[in-house]
């Protein structure tokens, strides 16, 4: 079983032009997993992610505009501590971003599947996965919108509603839900007012729980 614990909402800017924002004193647990929504402005994009001198994965990542572009980093089994969350960019950026720590995910090929579409409208949704590879997966959804006072209603498909990072004219909303069956899956919500957005989900390994069976003869 996957256990998600909320780290916080955060926004900055790269204010010396260095092509990279810096998120300072972000604690994740020694074995956990690291799980980072982004949204971003101006004309660049998310490239790289590092923390604690560990590399992140950028999972996915689309654009529908200069203030809707979605994208979703993890690192997986960390060696825990405090340190700063570094995001690399070709240019200088202002960024949104939830970070969430979620433990009980494999340790190795973690990332099962992804999904990502954009438009204009109050359904924002990432489309369908293909066909998870197992039964116990974590699912992350990740919609990025323009604006940063429209809110998300709701979730869809079950989702459970995480946390929404605002600022700068825009928005980055995290929803998630932990399965059991092999199937396809989609992260869509509804807003609260019709805005450009750009939606991903990204599905992770939970890792296998083995069942003792005890005989008495």
């Amino acid at each position: 079983m996957a256990t998600r614990t909320a780290i916080g909402t955060f926004t900055a800017t790269d204010a010396d032009k260095d092509s990279d924002v810096d998120f300072a004193s972000i604690t994740i647990a020694n074995g956990a997993s690291m799980i980072v929504g982004v949204n971003v402005t101006g004309s660049t994009s998310p490239s790289g992610a590092t923390w604690n001198g560990q590399n992140l994965n950028r999972d996915f990542y689309l654009r529908l505009n200069d203030a809707a572009r979605s994208a979703v980093f993890s690192v997986h089994n960390v060696t825990g501590g405090t340190g700063t969350l570094n995001i690399l960019c070709d240019k200088s950026a202002t960024m949104v971003i939830w970070v969430s720590e979620v433990t009980g995910l494999a340790t190795t090929s973690t990332l099962d599947l992804t999904a990502a579409a954009t438009g204009t409208s109050t359904t924002p949704s990432s489309g369908a996965t293909g066909t998870t590879a197992q039964a116990a997966e974590f699912l992350v959804g990740n919609i990025s919108y323009d604006s940063a006072t429209t809110t998300v209603s709701s979730w869809s498909n079950s989702f459970n509603a995480g946390q929404n990072s605002q600022g700068t004219g825009m928005s980055a909303a995290e929803g998630y839900l932990e399965v059991s069956a092999v199937g396809t899956y989609t992260a869509a919500a509804t807003l609260g007012a019709s805005e450009g957005w750009s939606a991903g989900i990204a599905t992770y390994k939970v890792v296998a729980t083995s069942t003792r069976r005890r005989f008495v003869i």
